[in-house]
């Protein structure tokens, strides 16, 4: 019973794996009346990118290194990527959490949704 409880579970993590979502990392964000797009400043539309760079590298009190260094290689991943990218899920979790920590709710809603679905890649 417990050797098939063990396949089960490298099963699921394998699969977990295989878990990916595109993201459009150029796609800018709304402003509150729907219509016009967040700036960064007069010339500059606030992306994903930004977003998600801003958030990944914002410092969390008392985190151990290891989810500094997981944090940073997403971070090199995402700054160096195309438009749109595959993540993996367990890369969409690590962003949702720390877009939560550090960014509005405006901001934090439009991201949670781009970041809401996710697709087995075969």
């Amino acid at each position: 019973m417990l050797h098939s409880r063990i396949l089960t579970n490298s099963f699921f993590s394998n699969q977990l794996n295989l878990i990916k979502m595109k993201v459009k990392l150029n796609e800018g964000f709304l402003n509150p009346d729907g219509l016009t797009k967040l700036m960064v400043d007069q010339n500059k539309i606030l992306t994903m990118r930004d977003v998600c760079i801003n958030s990944l590298l914002s410092p969390v009190q008392g985190e151990n290194p290891l989810q500094k260094e997981k944090k940073y290689i997403l971070f090199k991943l995402i700054r160096d990527g195309a438009a749109e990218m595959d993540l993996k899920a367990e890369d969409i979790v690590l962003l949702k959490d720390c877009i939560g920590k550090f960014q509005s709710t405006l901001v934090m809603g439009q991201c949670f949704e781009a970041l809401g679905e996710l697709k087995i890649v075969k």
